[in-house]
């Protein structure tokens, strides 16, 4: 992994490679924070959260069943929802691209019309968005494959799981960025 910083920008570069003699197995997941509220004197409830989901996998004892469900309310955070009570340990997942053909999750305060901008390309399957107790905090994920990928693999259903071959490399990028709406 590599982290440049460029003014408003964060971008994280990520390489994996497999250096053994067979296959190799692997799915890959960030797990940054995000600081609630955005702005000083913000009420962390107003941020509003966009996750372009338009599915959520049924959770169980905190793993996916298998079971995929409409991303509707509470899940619904195509449009940009407000975190307004609602608390989250949830895996999204048929994540819609933009125009230009990359995934964004946006926190917003509409107070301020400050932006946390995170663009990933469609490797990343999945979207975890989980809310801290404090409410301090909210963590956007994007994930290559489901949790519990050999399980659910193993029942038939479409995980994300890759399989490196020996000598083969994954790279892929995710960037972070700034900024307040004019």
């Amino acid at each position: 992994m590599s982290y440049t910083i460029e003014g408003p920008k964060l971008t994280t570069q990520i390489e994996c490679e497999n250096t053994g003699t067979g296959p190799l197995p692997y799915g890959l997941g960030t797990h940054a924070y995000f600081r609630l509220p955005l702005s000083e004197g913000a009420d962390p409830e107003m941020t509003e959260v966009t996750v372009p989901a338009t599915k959520v996998w049924e959770a169980r004892d905190q793993l996916p069943t298998g079971r995929l469900m409409p991303a509707d309310k509470p899940f619904d955070l195509a449009a940009g929802q407000p975190l307004a009570g609602r608390s989250f340990d949830t895996y999204l997942t048929h994540l819609q691209p933009s125009k230009t053909g990359i995934v964004e999750t946006i926190l917003a305060d509409p107070g301020s019309g400050r932006r946390l901008v995170q663009t990933f390309t469609h490797d990343f399957t999945q979207c975890v968005v989980y809310t801290a107790v404090h409410r301090e905090a909210i963590c956007l994920e994007p994930y290559t494959c489901v949790p519990d990928p050999f399980r659910l693999a193993a029942e038939g259903h479409a995980t994300g799981l890759r399989i490196l071959q020996p000598g083969d490399r994954f790279v892929t990028t995710i960037e972070f960025v700034t900024a307040h709406a004019k």
